[in-house]
């Protein structure tokens, strides 16, 4: 499975969302986080890996292969199943290109589950696909990852109204202790194709403390499962006589509460 995470913005917290979604996942299946955040991402950074390769010292003048891919992927201490390829160490490619080498990279990497943090991939660029189509060209599954900031929560919804985004799961990011559902309700009203929201509590504290740990935060009660991007689902058959039974790895994460 190929799950891209993105949010609309820098600053909203999706990294921290990869980071963790890989982290819970090499608990139980073979796992690759790549960061493809075009604006120079951290993930390497969040687990404190020293890569001999990265994503941009494995660019090519035609994107990236699946075996240069693999040829920059560092595994991470203490999580033996999952391997991580750190990012663009300076903004040298824009998003339509590096989504359309991914499209046929990824397939090819031996993992069970790859997370690919794609930062913020809604600027403009003459002659690029709408950003839904590329992501769905890609991804299984996309992972939006929202603040709920007043500011950063109206230019959410003015990007998403016009870049409608294929199986679409939400993460509201909250800061500690706020409350209240306005910000699910003026999310309904403004995009009504956005499904349910998982919501997460943003401790500045925890997640600054986990970066020294260089591990990352983890949102108590996993996201996994609540993403719907593991568990077990009852399916009909084509007879009509019983239930066939078909099974994702399951995991055990780390509880935790960022």
């Amino acid at each position: 499975m190929r799950v891209g995470v993105l949010t609309t913005a820098a600053g909203q917290g999706s990294t921290h969302v990869a980071a963790a979604l890989a982290w819970e996942a090499a608990a139980g299946m073979a796992t690759v986080a790549v960061d493809a955040d075009p604006n120079v991402g951290t993930l390497g950074e969040l687990f404190a890996l020293e890569p001999d390769a990265r994503l941009s010292s494995v660019w090519g003048p035609t994107g990236v292969s699946a075996a240069a891919l693999q040829s920059a992927m560092t595994r991470v201490t203490g999580r033996e199943q999952l391997q991580v390829v750190a990012g663009f160490d300076r903004p040298v490619v824009e998003w339509p290109a590096v989504l359309e080498a991914l499209a046929s990279a990824l397939p090819q990497l031996a993992c069970d589950l790859v997370v690919v943090d794609v930062g913020a991939p809604f600027g403009q660029v003459r002659g690029a696909p709408p950003l839904g189509v590329a992501l769905g060209t890609v991804f299984d599954a996309v992972v939006l990852v929202l603040g709920s900031a007043p500011d950063l929560l109206w230019r959410s919804i003015r990007l998403l109204d016009a870049s409608p985004l294929p199986r679409t799961r939400v993460v509201l990011m909250r800061p500690h202790g706020e409350r209240g559902g306005q910000v699910e309700a003026l999310v309904r009203r403004e995009l009504p194709w956005l499904p349910p929201f998982v919501e997460w509590t943003a401790d500045r504290r925890a997640m600054l403390a986990a970066q020294e740990a260089h591990r990352p935060v983890l949102r108590r009660g996993g996201l996994l499962g609540e993403l719907g991007l593991t568990g077990h689902v009852r399916v009909g058959t084509a007879r009509g006589r019983g239930f066939a039974r078909w099974r994702r790895p399951a995991v055990k994460g780390v509880e935790g509460d960022a």
